[in-house]
């Protein structure tokens, strides 16, 4: 422990081993754990978008196709009045 540290448990007591248990738990274990959910929350946001482009290109796909079905349907139905 550094001269700063183990002045601070001198003065503090079991305070300043909670507080400093409880930095270095933070440096160690949940710094990196919150870096790592950054990433892997970047990372569903490139999905989503993803995601978002494909849907709305399937929903201008679906568009068209109903539009190029009604216009089959038309002539289909002009022809069966023709004869």
């Amino acid at each position: 422990m550094t001269e700063v540290a183990s002045a601070i448990v001198q003065y503090y007591g079991p305070l300043a081993f909670g507080v400093i248990a409880l930095l270095i738990i933070w440096r160690h274990i949940i710094a990196p754990e919150l870096s790592a959910s950054r990433s892997a929350e970047a990372e569903r946001a490139k999905v989503a978008s993803a995601l978002q482009v494909t849907a709305e290109t399937l929903h201008d796909a679906v568009r068209e196709s109903r539009v190029l079905l009604d216009r089959i349907v038309t002539i289909m139905d002009d022809r069966s009045r023709e004869r």
